[in-house]
């Protein structure tokens, strides 16, 4: 008991300053990631989380009993190599599991459901339960979506630009690459 005080004393007469030279809200996988290149460029570090868990969307819980839930981890595409070599990720234990089926959506009122994999032809399959015109052009939607990651994905791990700059080529070139790359698929929207 009595260490408990000594230890709240102590605490009362240090400010958080004294402490830590970052305090980051939020122990979801931004917060983390922000945390671990403080603590990294060797700064005294403490994360905060209302939760009792941490992780935010990399999470995955048992919501119902027996049931484990990915909550967002599907996403991992975006987290960047860049912070997988910086932080080690893998030697920490960073493991892909790639699901396939991908997706799974039941319908609301309905026993019917839509369910996406890797395959292209199931897919198309499955969609064409709902629209033959959407199965068709499926794709052309998937091709559209990879040559649009193709030409923002560079751009992820630049500095963002100063739209404020005058003569800013930077931005020009960024712009005609993510133009280049939708411009076949983006013909019918204009």
């Amino acid at each position: 008991m009595q260490s408990g005080a000594l230890a709240f004393t102590r605490r009362l007469s240090s400010s958080p300053r004294d402490i830590y030279d970052v305090i980051v809200i939020g122990g979801g996988h931004n917060g983390l990631t922000a945390a671990a290149y403080m603590a990294k460029a060797g700064k005294r570090v403490c994360v905060l989380e209302r939760r009792e868990v941490i992780g935010g969307a990399a999470v995955t819980e048992e919501i119902i009993p027996g049931f484990k839930f990915s909550r967002a981890s599907y996403l991992l595409s975006l987290l960047r190599p860049i912070v997988i070599n910086d932080l080690q990720l893998k030697k920490h234990g960073l493991r892909y599991h790639i699901r396939n089926p991908s997706s799974f959506t039941p319908i609301r009122g309905s026993h019917e459901s839509l369910l996406l994999g890797l395959d292209m032809k199931e897919n198309q399959k499955e969609i064409a339960k709902f629209s033959k015109h959407d199965a068709e052009v499926f794709p052309k939607y998937e091709e559209f979506i990879h040559r649009t990651v193709c030409a923002l994905e560079p751009l992820m791990d630049q500095v963002p630009l100063n739209l404020h700059e005058p003569n800013n080529f930077q931005l020009l070139r960024n712009a005609w690459k993510v133009l280049k790359a939708g411009k076949s698929n983006c013909a019918h929207i204009a």
